[in-house]
């Protein structure tokens, strides 16, 4: 039987979400409703050859107990913009379970690429009480060639590598950068924050079963341990509506992070892929 080095990392997300435009304190039916999730989890994660596989559970709840009103309307009194006005109408609660299950194989050696890229394709499972979906990608990576990012998509999958850090780039200012390019399609099983029960009239909109993300990103290694990274991401729409809107087309925005990476020397142990 083979074998990999494998480590476990805990982890704890809040993510809301809105309807386009906060002002209303009506239901806005035609776009979806504002959901929050709060969840705490633990991700393991590991390698095998130029496989990589990474196991996530996570479990929180959605609803006014997920603190999106707070959040949101606290960023908001902090930029001193106007509130948003329709938590009232959220989606009801629910307990939330969720497990994801990536598996991701490197190719290192592509004749087409130069040295310093790799290509990276994954395969996706998730399933809970939330969200049920199944996902595959390709991530094109130059830099940290064996770095294994993850999917694209935003708080779904946190058991992300930091272990392979060793750089391709031969010029000296290029040495600290990674860059990277993902696209991922999915198919929706079923979406509780957009289909969920909500305080006030049930949104009329229906939830879109086909769905593709592709992101563009850098990240630049401040110290051993510390990166500044940036993300443009690129998102179809996530449901449609008889009244077309700007939340039922495809979305366009960016993310920045910084991150930690954790030494690959601590906490891991030979364990059956």
């Amino acid at each position: 039987m083979s074998s990999r080095n494998k480590t476990s990392r805990p982890c704890a997300t809040c993510t809301g979400y809105t309807p386009k435009d906060i002002e209303p304190t009506t239901q806005q039916i035609f776009d979806r409703p504002y959901a929050g999730m709060l969840s705490v989890g633990v991700g393991s994660f590991g390698y095998r050859g130029a496989s990589h596989r990474a196991l996530d559970l996570r479990i929180g709840v959605v609803g006014p107990a997920a603190l999106g009103r707070q959040v949101q309307a606290g960023f908001h009194d902090l930029i001193k913009d106007d509130p948003p006005n329709g938590w009232h109408l959220q989606v009801r609660p629910r307990l939330a379970v969720q497990s994801s299950l990536m598996h991701t194989e490197r190719w290192l050696a592509l004749p087409v690429l130069p040295t310093w890229a790799a290509l990276h394709g994954h395969g996706r499972v998730t399933v809970g009480s939330v969200k049920n979906t199944i996902a595959g990608g390709l991530t094109l990576v130059a830099g940290e060639t064996k770095r294994v990012l993850g999917a694209p998509d935003e708080g779904d999958f946190f058991a992300v590598d930091f272990n392979e850090r060793e750089n391709q780039f031969t010029t000296p200012w290029l040495k600290r950068a990674t860059l990277f390019a993902q696209i991922q399609v999915a198919a929706v099983g079923s979406n509780y924050l957009i289909e969920g029960r909500t305080y006030g009239p049930q949104p009329q909109i229906e939830l879109k079963r086909n769905t593709w993300m592709a992101t563009l990103g850098a990240s630049v290694r401040l110290s051993q341990k510390w990166r500044l990274e940036y993300r443009v991401k690129r998102r179809s729409a996530e449901f449609l509506s008889p009244v077309p809107g700007p939340n039922d087309r495809m979305h366009s925005y960016g993310e920045v992070r910084i991150v930690k990476d954790f030494d690959s020397s601590s906490g891991l142990e030979t364990t059956p892929f």
